[in-house]
């Protein structure tokens, strides 16, 4: 028969470890709210013509984050809501993001993620451009709660026209859906 002291410590470590696995599940939890949120907004705030500004990209990434996409890289929550709020939505009035397939890796206060995404967009004029990419990026422990340090997309295929660099919504006209 164990000794008292044996059980209370063989306890100690099974709280130990059910701790650990709480925290990994509530920051693999986080992470996938993050970028569910994140994607939700990409496509509201298109919808609703809201800026992508600085305050808007630091609920996402961190200060000083990395970002590569199709249209551009940028490095600073300045430079990436001139990234996103510029070439990189607004030649489309509406869009649609559905992300899945997140795999995770957690170490401490970082993680690792790649995740696919399938993207409809709806061009100013009507035209529909469609995506699946590929999402990667870095993740960091903020005291905000997780934020992207660095994040990357790779085009896996398209269909439709894409957008062209001069494609912006109409000056002075109402580009909110119906």
């Amino acid at each position: 028969m164990p000794t008292p002291q044996r059980q209370i410590d063989e306890l100690r470590d099974e709280v130990t470890a059910l701790r650990a696995e709480v925290r990994a599940l509530t920051d693999r939890a986080a992470i996938a709210e993050l970028i569910d949120r994140f994607s939700r907004d990409l496509d509201e705030y298109t919808a609703e013509g809201k800026a992508f500004d600085a305050t808007w990209v630091r609920s996402y990434f961190t200060e000083d984050a990395d970002v590569a996409y199709p249209p551009g890289s940028a490095t600073g929550a300045e430079a990436i809501a001139t990234l996103i709020g510029g070439t990189g939505m607004a030649p489309f009035r509406r869009a649609h993001h559905v992300t899945t397939n997140y795999v995770l890796r957690l170490q401490g206060d970082r993680a690792t993620v790649r995740f696919n995404l399938v993207a409809t967009h709806v061009r100013h004029d009507g035209d529909l451009f469609t995506v699946g990419d590929v999402y990667r990026g870095d993740l960091a422990r903020t005291p905000g709660g997780w934020r992207f340090a660095r994040q990357g997309l790779d085009v896996t295929w398209t269909d439709g026209p894409p957008p062209g660099p001069t494609d912006r919504a109409p000056q002075d006209a109402d580009v909110t859906p119906p």
